[in-house]
């Protein structure tokens, strides 16, 4: 468990703080509580969150995200600052979204319900299905949040820093002309 917390991108740089001074036995109780737990998903969420120590409530909401995410990807949506951030409202969904979903909820556990309802219905979209090649899958909604986030950030670079830095950060690639 120790580990998988390491791999996720919340834990990566700050792994020990995350895992605070649990032992093996409280890690394993604390991730598999969140993902195979008997409560309803809701309360395993806000548990989690409030057991993640030194962690601002969203980062512990983006590692719970995470950890369900890459456990089950079929079941459970990602929802990284990257995705939705409710402190600064940005991120890739409501960019793709506009004002049709609100994502603003009280409580971490309806706020990851929010946005997956809004991730599944764009994950339904004629912009999302663009990038499956074969079959179904999520991993195109992934792929084409990441892709609007890419842009996002490099409009946003091009507009608030100098034209000498712009001129280091690469372009943006181009898709190719048709598709294998």
């Amino acid at each position: 468990v120790r580990a998988a917390l390491e791999w996720t991108f919340v834990a990566s740089r700050r792994a020990s703080e995350v895992m605070g001074s649990r032992g093996e036995d409280g890690l394993v109780a604390w991730v598999g509580d969140l993902l195979d737990g008997d409560d309803p998903l809701s309360r395993r969420f806000e548990r989690f969150c409030a057991a993640a120590g030194p962690l601002d409530k969203y980062a512990a909401a983006e590692l719970a995200s995470e950890l369900l995410h890459f456990s089950a990807p079929e079941h459970h949506w990602l929802w990284a600052r990257w995705v939705w951030n409710p402190s600064s409202r940005t991120g890739s969904l409501p960019l793709l979204i506009g004002e049709e979903y609100e994502l603003d909820a009280d409580g971490l556990a309806v706020s990851y319900e929010r946005v997956s309802e809004a991730l599944a219905a764009l994950d339904s979209s004629p912009e999302a299905s663009a990038f499956r090649m074969q079959g179904g899958g999520r991993l195109a909604t992934d792929l084409l949040l990441a892709c609007a986030y890419g842009v996002y950030l490099r409009t946003v670079l091009g507009l608030k820093m100098t034209q000498e830095f712009n001129a280091l950060v690469p372009p943006m690639g181009q898709p190719p002309d048709e598709l294998p």
